[in-house]
């Protein structure tokens, strides 16, 4: 028979785990307070461990080091002309956090901007089509503009691709698939079909994501198919993300199927579509 521990002893033994809990919390903020301060204070010596602590943070806390470099750290880190570093942030975060479409949007648009700030146009093209095809409804506003920018400077020869671009995005909003297509007629060939997404830093994380069936885990696949440019895989995988996703996620999950279709037209019309349709009636 186990002995009746008394309630003051058990009230003790909570309070010391809060205390622990706030001790760890409030370590945490100093370090990352730390943290820019150091890439903030322009001393090469200071930049390189700050570089070094982010590092082992995305392998013992990925979730809170990712969090910090989307509030701070990866403008930090720009300003510092750390542009490799925020490149290699940007992918270890995703790869370790590939089902959090929030935190993946920051993570890009930082990588577009390293891309940018280093004259690698092109690349940053590709990033930015990664991130058309993965972000969310609410963040497709900003994935147009980071397009629209990376165009114009990938493809200065052609100074009318960007408002081009515009007009087929503006057109392809059409909800209505016969309005859709007669908005497109006449805006000529797709812009955003004609970009390719860069697939190689996801390569090696989906590959070894291979049997991994759970619905967050799911979800983390079919982003990083996104993000590679492999819609078609990854529209499957979504469909599955929706048949199994618990009561709580089913938002979510239809968040993921609507990206996915999203990234298969080019467009956001047939996902919004979609979206309308299966909301509940009033």
């Amino acid at each position: 028979m186990y002995a009746k521990i008394p309630r003051a002893a058990t009230l003790v033994v909570i309070l010391a785990c809060a205390v622990v809990l706030a001790g760890h919390a409030q370590a945490a903020e100093s370090t990352g307070n730390s943290i820019a301060a150091q890439l903030n204070g322009g001393d090469a010596t200071s930049i390189r461990e700050s570089v070094a602590s982010i590092r082992a943070m995305l392998v013992s806390d990925p979730g809170r080091a990712v969090d910090r470099l989307n509030q701070e750290w990866m403008v930090a880190l720009l300003r510092a002309k750390q542009y490799e570093a925020a490149l290699e942030f940007s992918a270890t975060g995703t790869i370790a956090l590939p089902a959090d479409t929030w935190r993946i949007e920051q993570l890009h648009r930082h990588r577009i901007r390293a891309y940018m700030e280093t004259n690698r146009p092109k690349e940053a093209l590709a990033a930015a089509k990664g991130l058309y095809n993965v972000c969310g409804t609410g963040f497709v506003p900003t994935a147009l503009e980071l397009m629209a920018e990376c165009l114009k400077a990938a493809d200065p020869e052609e100074p009318g691709i960007a408002s081009r671009f515009k007009l087929q995005q503006l057109a392809g909003a059409q909800t209505d698939p016969k309005e859709r297509e007669k908005a497109l007629k006449d805006l000529g060939e797709s812009v955003i079909a004609s970009v390719p997404a860069d697939p190689k830093p996801w390569e090696k994380a989906i590959l070894d994501r291979k049997g991994k069936e759970e619905y967050r885990a799911l979800y983390g696949t079919g982003n990083l198919l996104l993000l590679a440019g492999r819609t078609k895989e990854a529209k499957e995988v979504f469909e599955k993300v929706y048949a199994i996703a618990p009561p709580g996620e089913i938002r979510y999950a239809s968040e993921g199927l609507a990206k996915a279709m999203k990234a298969e037209d080019g467009f956001i019309g047939r996902a919004n579509a979609w979206i309308l349709s299966i909301r509940p009636k009033q």
